[in-house]
């Protein structure tokens, strides 16, 4: 991740499921200013299953997350965040 100048890269799912549905994710990770993040993942095997999501944090409890993939799905949602100790 360094290297590509990345804050993560992980590998999510099992690893030993390339040919069945739900197989492992590649997931890479990069944060502008602390307050924009994005998220890009694709299904390891599965160069048509792909997606990128956008997080805007606001202010410290309301962010705004944007989301699309390779099947044309797209959404955007407003979210609160409320944390308990």
């Amino acid at each position: 991740g360094n290297l590509l100048g990345l804050d993560q890269v992980m590998i999510e799912g099992n690893i030993f499921r390339f040919n069945q549905g739900g197989g492992p994710q590649l997931v890479a990770k990069k944060t502008f200013l602390n307050r924009f993040e994005v998220t890009y993942s694709t299904t390891v095997g599965h160069i048509n299953d792909q997606g990128i999501r956008l997080d805007y944090n606001i202010t410290k409890r309301w962010a705004i997350q944007g989301e699309s993939n390779q099947k044309g799905e797209t959404g955007i949602d407003l979210k609160y965040q409320i944390k308990f100790k």
